[in-house]
């Protein structure tokens, strides 16, 4: 059995204007049968609330996600949702 695994790191999606369709080409192109995910915004002011994960897995057809929050802000970072 070969597994393709793949990483990516998508910037919060600022790099596309925060097009996730663009990102989950990008991520088709390649066709990872598993992929991680880093500078991933959920539910932050900057990536207009939008849970990245859960988009991201639709537009590109993978059934199953985790999402992991590796840092909590606070003070102004937080106040801007990041």
């Amino acid at each position: 059995m070969k597994l393709k695994i793949a990483t990516y790191n998508i910037a919060n999606g600022y790099w596309c204007g925060h097009d996730m369709q663009k990102l989950a080409d990008d991520i088709l192109a390649v066709s990872p049968d598993i992929i991680g995910l880093q500078e991933v915004d959920r539910f932050c002011k900057r990536s207009k609330y939008i849970d990245t994960v859960k988009l991201l897995s639709e537009l590109a057809g993978y059934q199953y996600t985790h999402y992991t929050k590796n840092i909590f802000l606070e003070g102004d970072a937080a106040a801007y949702g990041q």
